[in-house]
């Protein structure tokens, strides 16, 4: 479901336009989730600029690893020079 709602939006980004998501740690390092990382730069027309871990002790009565997700939309197709290769994550 969480990879769902990051590519809704992922779409609604305008050229340029950054998205920040926070989500479960599966979106960036399960296999399941490769799917969405190669959507996220293929038809997604985007990059993963930033990408942050958050230890299971970070919210309090909530032990889950969390990552936060930084997405830059491509301007006119062309990547981010500062785009993080999340394929091989």
């Amino acid at each position: 479901m969480q990879d769902f709602c990051i590519a809704k939006n992922v779409r609604k980004l305008k050229e340029g336009g950054i998205g920040i998501f926070i989500s479960a740690k599966g979106s960036l390092d399960s296999a399941k989730s490769r799917k969405l990382r190669r959507w996220i730069i293929n038809e997604g027309n985007s990059d993963v600029i930033g990408a942050f871990r958050l230890n299971n002790e970070t919210f309090i009565g909530a032990p889950v690893t969390t990552d936060i997700i930084v997405i830059r939309k491509r301007v006119n197709g062309v990547k981010s020079p500062n785009a993080i290769d999340v394929l091989d994550t």
